[in-house]
């Protein structure tokens, strides 16, 4: 027995001693006259493994940490010793190929501190990071296997690429943080190239969609509602809207439509005043929502719209529903769900207050959860239309809503019977449509936009929404008016916006070009976050031209949406090209609603490592 222990002992010390420097060769240099090539290693365990976690203990070996990676069989290491030029713009550029169509295999380059400077995690084998500017030194790159066969490898590259544009380096500024004191409009400046430039990839999805909302599953598999006004069957009011969701399994690059048909020649529901579409990230169940003229219209699938099931009635006995939401999150302490583990609320405007139903079984039967999360009439007339709610791991619910002129959010610990509001800001707000995400550490954070100069602003809450620390104003450098931003959180810290986005500052100028911008940030807890940015639209081709806001655009209407991918933490979000035709050029005006599907392709991640299922 001990003589098998120690034959066991020495094989592991020898695997995690091929773990490092196995690459053949194992180290070289890129310049702008040196490109290398190597050979990784022969795998014998994917990442992470039994192998490596009998090693370490509790599962914690991870080629995408920065600690243990060197100890992990089932990552190769290869040392880049980095020349840059000495001026100019120039993209260092690492890529892997595997040698099996189905390995998968990520990739992580770390600097000498051991800090993760890029990384490429897709479900792929063939990664690919592009660095800015980054400065002379040696780094490591780290290649590993996340489920591969045994005896799989693959072969990498690096060159440094000077024949760059502006557009292909990363863009990266600081956001302002915006106090009582502060004189002036906020504007934010470069921090410079350096770092991953996040890179997204625009589709069409082949539909008009108006309010577009975006979801996907753990498989990959996109979803998207579009609802544009041809209600059928023909002849059909111009005027009557109808929804279609759509579905892409090829990571956004075609879309199906999956709405169920009824049998006299139209959609189930064959009329939607306004369409809402969620993916429960956990679970995979697809929830599909169209407002009819007294309550909500809910299908929900769990084999991605292959069946359907439906709940007519989903208001909870609540017959007056505008500008509905829905949010799937943990049921809170006291709580017992039943047939499915989450609580799934359905929170709407009914003018004189802002309600919520809850269900407890999957979306079966909704209930009124008990007081209204926020009253119409509250020291003036407010309203009940309120922004996208959230939920954290605890079960509480936060609905946020731009109320009576300033951002707010209500709070729930008890499944909506009871709610605690909270004033975020004393920055006015532009809009009813303030919205909310908590990211995995229960940091919650809230976005609006202001009434004067209408840029977007950020704040965090790190006590579950009870006080609120400095605003940020954050619109990339240039960007003078926005307009309904939207937000999700990943791992703590790590945010992502989207919103409609201009830099001409005559307002009344009819010509005026829009683009849709994303930005995200990896350390948005700090008092001064850094942001990179990107437009989903070349901005020879806007989106929009004209007024636009605040609230209501065109046919983008009343808000767009922003989420990652339950696969991989890829940020997905939705646009709508008003602008085409002779407004590409500005000869003709901003009248289309053309649906877009935005997925983020490479850049910083809102995962702070990949996760398993």
């Amino acid at each position: 027995m001990r003589s098998s222990k120690l034959f066991i002992a020495v094989a592991l010390g020898a695997l995690m001693a091929s773990a490092a420097f196995a690459a053949t060769p194992g180290s070289s240099t890129v310049s702008t006259a040196s490109s290398p090539s190597w050979q990784g290693k022969t795998f014998l365990v994917s990442n992470p493994s039994s192998l490596a976690t009998g090693i370490v203990g509790e599962g914690n070996v991870d080629c995408g940490d920065g600690v243990s990676y060197s100890l992990n069989p089932a990552c190769d290491i290869f040392q880049l010793t980095v020349v840059p030029p000495l001026s100019g713009l120039y993209l260092v550029e690492i890529g892997i190929q595997a040698a099996g169509a189905s390995d998968d295999f990520d990739l992580y380059v770390y600097d000498a501190g051991g800090n993760l400077v890029g990384v490429s995690a897709t479900d792929s084998g063939n990664e690919s990071v592009a660095l800015s500017q980054l400065p002379a030194g040696t780094y490591q790159v780290v290649v590993g296997a996340w489920l591969v066969g045994v005896g799989s490898t693959y072969s990498a590259s690096a060159r440094i690429n000077t024949n760059v544009t502006q557009e292909q380096v990363a863009r990266t500024y600081r956001a302002t943080p915006v106090g009582p004191d502060f004189q002036g409009v906020p504007r934010n400046v470069s921090a410079g190239n350096k770092g991953q430039a996040l890179k997204v990839r625009s589709t069409y999805v082949g539909r008009e969609a108006a309010e577009p909302t975006v979801g996907i599953n753990k498989k990959g598999t996109a979803f998207y509602i579009a609802g544009a006004f041809d209600a059928v069957p023909e002849p059909s009011p111009t005027s009557t809207a109808r929804s279609v969701t759509l579905r892409s399994r090829d990571g956004g690059q075609t879309w199906q439509p999956i709405q169920p048909n009824l049998p006299a020649l139209t959609t189930e529901f064959p009329t939607s005043l306004d369409p809402y579409l969620v993916l429960d990230g956990d679970t995979g169940r697809l929830f599909s929502i169209d407002l009819y003229a007294a309550c909500a219209y809910l299908l929900y699938s769990d084999d991605e719209g292959v069946t359907w099931q439906r709940n007519p009635l989903m208001c909870g006995g609540d017959v007056i529903n505008d500008h509905q939401k829905i949010v799937v999150g943990n049921p809170p302490p006291g709580i017992t769900t039943v047939g499915y583990p989450h609580v799934i609320y359905y929170c709407f405007n009914r003018v004189a207050d802002s309600s919520c139903a809850r269900s407890d079984n999957g979306g079966v039967t909704f209930l009124p959860t008990g007081a209204p999360a926020y009253l119409g009439a509250d020291g003036g007339v407010c309203g009940g239309l309120h922004g996208e709610p959230a939920t954290d791991s605890a079960g509480r619910i936060f609905v946020p809503k731009g109320h009576c002129g300033f951002p707010w959010v209500s709070i729930s610990e008890d499944g909506g019977a009871s709610w605690t509001r909270v004033q975020v800001s004393t920055i006015p707000t532009a809009d009813t449509e303030v919205n909310a995400a908590v990211d995995a550490a229960g940091n919650v954070y809230v976005t609006w936009f202001d009434d004067t100069n209408r840029l977007p602003y950020v704040a965090v809450s790190r006590d579950h929404g009870r006080t609120w620390g400095t605003p940020l104003m954050v619109a990339p450098p240039g960007v003078l008016e926005t307009n309904f931003p939207a937000i999700t959180a990943g791992d703590a810290g790590r945010i992502a916006l989207t919103f409609p986005g201009n830099s001409t500052p005559a307002r009344g100028d009819l010509r005026r070009p829009w683009n849709s911008y994303v930005i995200v940030s990896t350390n948005a807890l700090d008092a001064q976050p850094l942001f990179t940015w990107t437009t989903a639209n070349n901005p020879a081709d806007p989106i929009h031209r004209g007024n636009c806001g605040p609230g209501r655009c065109a046919g983008m209407y009343d808000f767009l949406d922003i989420t990652s991918s339950a696969r991989d933490g890829s940020i997905w979000a939705t646009a709508v090209d008003t602008c085409t035709g002779g407004c590409v050029t500005g000869t003709a005006p901003a009248d289309a609603m053309d649906g877009v599907a935005i997925r983020q392709t490479s850049g910083p991640s809102l995962w702070a490592k990949r996760k398993r299922d």
